[in-house]
Order: C-alpha cells, then structure tokens, then sequence
C-alpha cells in the first residue's frame, strides 16, 4: 500500500464513529482508533503495541470481550457478538464484528469493528423487564382470584389446580410426541392460565348454592326441629289428656318412618320415582307447632329441594350456578388480555360448551369452540367426576369417569380425538407421591414464616422425620420464605405456595416455593468465597450457599410466569 493511501486509510479509520482495531496475528495491536479507546476507556494511543493478553490484565472483569478476540485471532474467522463491557464508570453493551485484513491476497491480520449498542440494549432489556412485570401482575392477579375462591370454597380450589396439574402433564406429553403444535401454541401459558381462571365467576355464586352438601342443605335443620316440636305437642296432648295414647304413639311412628325417609333422601345421589312419590306424601302431613296451630311436614320450597331426582341443586338453584360462566366472561372482560393472551377470556368462559350444541350458556357448536376450550371441557369434566373433596357425592374411579366421558364424545359432545389422546397421555394418573403431596398458599410476609414452617413440620411429623434432617429443613425452608417476602414482589405484595411430598418409598422430600414475583434464580449466583473475611467478602449469596449446603438438591425452574424453587432432602442422610 502507498503512502498515501495508508494516510488515506488511516484517517478514515480515525474519524469512524465506531471503534476499530487491528490485531496482527503475532497478538499485537497495530490500530486502535480513538473511538475504539474511548469505548474501552483508556487513553488514546495507548494500546498500540500492546497484545490483547496484556489489555486483558489491564481492564479487569472484561474476560468475555478479550477472549472473543483471542480466539478470532487465533482462529482468524469472522465473528459478530455484543458482550458486556465494564468500565471504571459504566457497563456498555459492545457488538464486536470481526474480519480479516487482506493485502496481496495474504490475510495479515484481524481487523475488529465495535459498535456502542448500549442505549439499543437497555432499551430491549427494559421491554423485557416490561413485559416480563406484565406477566408477573397477570399471574397475581390469577392467584388473587384463585385464593379468593379457595377462601369461598376450598373444594373448587382443588378442582382447579388438578385441572391445571392433568392439562400440564397432558401438553408435555403432546410436546414429546411432536403433537403440541399441531393443535395449540408452543407457549402454553395462556391456555394454563384460562384454566386457572375458568371459573372465577363462582366468586359471585352464593356459597349455600355452590357448595351446597345435600338437597335440604340448611333446610333440613328446619324441618327436623319441626319435627320435633312436633313430638313434644303430641306427648303434651297425651298428659294433658287431649288425645289416648295409641294414637299418639301412631302418629310419633308416622313421623319417625317420615323423618327417616327425609333424612335418607337427602344425601342420597338419586331419587327413584317411587321414592319421590313416597315424598310427596307425606310431606302434607299436618305438624303440630309450639302455639296449638299446624303447619305442612314440608312447605313447598323444601318439597322442591326434596325430590330433586339427581344431586342437590333445584333447577332454579342449578341456572344459579350455571350462571358463573356468564359472570367468568363479565369478569374477564374487564381486564385487556393482548398478544397470546388476547383468547384467554374466550377460552375460560366457554368451559361448559358442547360440541353438539346441547352446553351453555350459548349453546355453541363445533364451528365455535377452538381446541383450547375443548380440551379445558374434557379436563374439567374429569376431575368433577373424580373428585374426592366434594360435599356432595363420593368420588368416581378414573376408569368409570372415562366410561362416561368416552360415552359422551361418542355422542358428539365432546372431543373425541381429545378424549382418546388424553386417556393415552395417562396425565389424569395421580402418583403415589402426589397422593402424600400437601399444598399451602399465604400472602408473601415475613409475619407468616411461622405458619410455613408449622406447615412443613406438621408434614415431617407425621413420617417420623429424624429431628436433625427436621431442623436442616426449617433452616433451608426459612431462608427461601424469607427472600421471596422480602424481595420477590417489591414494591407489591404477593402470594407464595408452598408444595410438600415424600417419594413412593418415603426416602426423600421435596419442597417447592413458587411465585408469581420478580423472575430471579438464585442457583444462578456464584458461591461465595467463605475463605475471605466478612469484610472482604463480597455482599449477598451466602444464604443460598448454605441451602445448597444442607439440602441434597435444589432446583430452580421459571414456568408460567412463575418462579418455582425446590429443596430436595433424603430422610436418611441427616
């Protein structure tokens, strides 16, 4: 090259707003121009003559920068990467793209191009955090709604999160078998989350309705007290001589077989037509009441909860509760669901639709309901059906549920492809482990640790946990209760679950702590040096290290917007 072309080449190089360097391929910098200095904050001229490892000892805490340039040196290709870059006064964002310098067609050496992308970055990394806080509101507000019905009815709690625990199972098997895309999204937060809200609508269902534990519910102890005044006014009539003995005692066995026949009706899961006649019988039974006058054994109102043929509802109690999708979709509506989410209303308020149009509230048909709302169906008939917390019937055995289910896809009415993948999955096959596994959730507050732990121990207790292993876990457990208080919804206030379960073989116990706050992994923090005094020791992370210290694992996962950590522990390793 001339001279006057190196002049020419030179200054070009010196007036680029972006930095360069050039790096001969014996490590050496030839070039380094003034934006390239300024960008790694030292003085201009400074680095020529120097090699990248002797820049590397210089400028502390930059190894990812140095050695990207070592090994495009050394491996003379072409590279194109942003890495962080730390100066005395502040952390840059540097897109460092590298070529080869060709003269004569020999390639002499690296030329390394840097780019200040710092204000691009933060601005990414910001609508990220945007987004990511976004997603962490949504999901309190999911679990504001959920505690709130678990508040109401403890047994629709339950109802949710099994429906919630099948569908994940069930869409991981869809992704194993490459089906999940063929059906629904790669994220499936959205359709976990109209799960979680399907039926918030309840919230505004009078409790004595939806949970209501047989037909008489409440009334039945208003007619057994007028029963029993009954009793009392026709034994007062025999001693006050008003009526002889053998009626009396006629018609107190007349209103015991009554009595009977009521309290046996009440709870039983269906009425035959015969039984429902007997009812009608005798509920015109005259009672005597305290004041001398009579009163019917059943007015009308509990004549109508009496026979109901089947469950506890009275059709006008059942339109009562089927109006909890109605309000589900009022509730929804009041909140903008955008981007992946924008479907979750639809999704979670259409849950008793059928494909054959017979559902409600709108009688939608096959055209109408998305595969989402199909499979929320079928997840949420079967754990109605299988449910072991209901006040009012005993649970059914999967097998028998999906007899039912299987019939009722035969009839068009629901999914068949569905019914038939999600049998295969085996998702709905609760665990040995799950079936020991307790759950609790409470407001985040350093106020609530006791309960947390009185929660965990109780657990512990009751499989003989030796007190040493006990203790380790309290201390493990604390540490993480106390973090996710302090830190994980500032400045809100959240919600965290505690989840606990022993293995088949009660060998090893698993403590999950989620939440829905600030995403953070705390395993991703390196180990403190204990080696080094308190003063010299770096700030933060010995909390985690001891966790990890005394528990055999632990595991972080974010899922579903939330952060799930778990504490393993073996029973026999103290």
């Amino acid at each position: 090259m001339e001279n006057s072309e190196k002049r020419i080449y030179q200054d070009t190089i010196d007036n680029l707003s972006d930095g360069v360097i050039v790096i001969g391929y014996d490590n050496k910098i030839s070039t380094c121009n003034d934006s390239a200095c300024a960008m790694l904050g030292i003085g201009f001229g400074t680095a020529i003559g120097k090699s990248i490892a002797e820049l590397m000892l210089e400028i502390e805490e930059n190894n990812e920068f140095f050695e990207l340039l070592l090994n495009a040196v050394y491996e003379k290709r072409k590279i194109s990467k942003t890495v962080v870059f730390h100066t005395k006064d502040s952390t840059k964002y540097i897109k460092v793209t590298t070529t080869l310098l060709i003269e004569d067609g020999v390639d002499n050496a690296l030329i390394a191009v840097l780019s200040d992308q710092t204000e691009t970055t933060n601005l990414i990394i910001r609508n990220q955090s945007l987004a990511t806080q976004i997603k962490a509101l949504m999901n309190s507000f999911v679990e504001v709604m959920v505690t709130a019905v678990e508040e109401k009815s403890s047994y629709n709690a339950n109802h949710t999160r099994n429906m919630v625990r099948y569908a994940r199972r069930y869409l991981e098997w869809l992704s194993s078998h490459g089906e999940l895309l063929d059906k629904t999204s790669g994220n499936t937060g959205p359709l976990i989350m109209s799960i979680w809200l399907h039926d918030i609508g309840k919230l505004l269902i009078p409790p004595e309705i939806m949970d209501k534990p047989s037909r008489l519910g409440r009334s039945i102890v208003t007619v057994k007290h007028k029963i029993e005044i009954a009793r009392l006014m026709l034994r007062n009539r025999t001693l006050s001589g008003e009526d002889t003995e053998e009626h009396v005692r006629s018609e107190l066995k007349r209103l015991d077989e009554a009595e009977e026949l009521i309290v046996s009706s009440d709870t039983l899961p269906f009425l035959d037509e015969e039984r429902i006649a007997k009812l009608n019988e005798i509920a015109g039974i005259n009672l005597l009441t305290s004041d001398g006058s009579t009163c019917p054994l059943l007015d009308p109102s509990e004549l109508n909860e009496i026979t109901v043929a089947r469950g506890t509802l009275t059709d006008e109690e059942r339109s009562i509760m089927q109006s909890h999708v109605v309000l589900t979709g009022k509730l929804l509506s009041k909140m903008e669901f955008v981007g992946e989410y924008k479907k979750v209303p639809e999704w979670a308020s259409a849950h008793h639709e059928l494909l054959d149009g017979s559902g409600y509230p709108d009688g939608l048909n096959t055209e109408d309901l998305p595969w989402e709302t199909r499979l929320l169906t079928v997840v949420d008939i079967f754990d109605a059906l299988t449910a072991d917390d209901r006040p009012y019937k005993p649970p059914m055995p999967p097998e028998e549920a999906f007899r039912i289910i299987m019939d009722l896809a035969d009839k068009g009415k629901l999914d068949k492809e569905i019914v038939d993948s999600f049998y295969q999955s085996n998702a709905w096959n609760r665990s040995p482990e799950e079936a020991l596994a307790k759950e609790l959730t409470m407001k985040a507050l350093k106020s609530n640790l006791e309960n947390a732990l009185a929660f965990i121990d109780d657990y512990l207790n009751e499989f003989d946990c030796p007190e040493k292993t006990r203790m380790l876990i309290d201390l493990a457990s604390e540490e993480i209760f106390v973090n996710i208080a302090t830190y994980a919804y500032i400045p809100r206030s959240g919600t965290v679950t505690i989840k606990i379960s022993l293995t088949e073989d009660h060998s090893q116990v698993n403590i999950t702590f989620s939440d829905s706050g600030i995403p953070y992994d705390p395993l991703a923090r390196e180990d403190p040096d204990i080696t080094l005094s308190g003063e010299k020791r770096q700030i933060g992370g010995l909390g985690i290290f001891l966790v990890k210290k005394y528990m055999d694992d632990v595991r972080y996962r974010f899922a579903d917007g939330k952060n799930n950590l778990t504490l393993v522990k073996n029973l026999d390793n103290p």
